[in-house]
């Protein structure tokens, strides 16, 4: 329950993330660079909370 809480913040996290970087940078490629970098870090933190249990 705390786990799902936790990714739908950072999928909010990521659609304002996605927002500001439009308005501020208006770089389509660093969006996707930086959505890339977001998922990949939550993956990575979704793998580490099943290895340890």
């Amino acid at each position: 329950m705390i786990t799902l809480a936790i990714l739908l913040l950072l999928g909010l996290a990521l659609i304002v993330f996605t927002i500001i970087s439009v308005v501020v940078v208006g770089s389509v490629g660093f969006v996707i660079f930086g959505d890339i970098i977001v998922a990949v870090l939550i993956i990575a933190w979704i793998i580490r909370c099943i290895a340890k249990k």
